[in-house]
């Protein structure tokens, strides 16, 4: 398994863009923007997984997957969003 597919990934809602923002906790520079949040989940996971490609062709570190237990994804009130949106 690619550590991009351990890493861990986060979709919330962006009052400033109006639209979903998609994260990568190993990798905190990186967003995708998207109307929904299948969309932006895609985005970053393959923004993500660029990233790393681009880092092991260049040489350089790929940072190793957070240890963050698996537990349920906590919903920050963004389904609020979904219903404004």
């Amino acid at each position: 398994m690619n550590s991009w597919e351990r890493y861990v990934y986060r979709v919330e809602w962006s009052d400033e863009d109006g639209e979903f923002v998609g994260l990568c906790a190993e990798l905190p520079g990186l967003s995708w923007l998207a109307k929904s949040r299948d969309e932006a989940l895609k985005g970053i996971v393959a923004v993500a997984r660029e990233a790393v490609d681009i880092l092991k062709k260049d040489g350089e570190a790929v940072p190793a997957p957070s240890s963050i237990s698996s537990s349920p994804p906590q919903d920050h009130g963004s389904k609020s969003a979904d219903r404004a949106g």
